[in-house]
């Protein structure tokens, strides 16, 4: 069996970042497989997932699969107004943003970012991280704002 998927590039990042220095790119490809004892019967499977980055989505303008709006529908039923039991408003989709307290994730050999917020830039409908370099322990090293795209 065969098949891939569009996935939100939110969730392409937050798996390569869990990896931690075994990071992978955007796209990837898993393959499985399964045995029936009872039948003998062997399956293998492999499927491709490919993430709606930026330029992906720029280059489908004019395509038959638009997927600046497959991005906004899938988005949109994730990052839609909501708000958790505390109260608290979890709408991304504003410039406002949501920030982070302690999210970290090493973005080279021996380099460590903290990710600070998620935002949604409205102008041009893409979202962005604002990141500061920091040690191994999570301490700023300076007070550069990085705007990741």
């Amino acid at each position: 069996m065969d098949g891939s998927t569009f996935i939100n590039p939110i969730q392409a990042v937050f798996e390569s970042w869990s990896l931690g220095g075994q990071t992978i790119g955007m796209d990837k490809k898993t393959i499985g497989h399964a045995y029936d004892n009872r039948t003998g019967a062997v399956t293998l499977w492999k499927h491709a997932t490919y993430a709606m980055t930026n330029e992906r989505m720029r280059m489908s303008s004019n395509s038959e699969i638009n997927l600046t709006n497959m991005f906004k529908k899938m988005s949109s039923m994730k990052f839609g107004h909501i708000v958790d039991n505390n109260g608290i408003d979890l709408n991304l989709v504003t410039s406002r943003g949501m920030t982070f307290n302690n999210l970290y994730y090493e973005s080279g050999p021996n380099q460590f970012r903290k990710i600070y917020s998620l935002n949604y830039d409205e102008s041009n409908n893409l979202y962005y991280t604002k990141e500061f370099d920091v040690d191994i322990n999570g301490h700023k090293i300076n007070d550069t704002l990085h705007i990741e795209y």
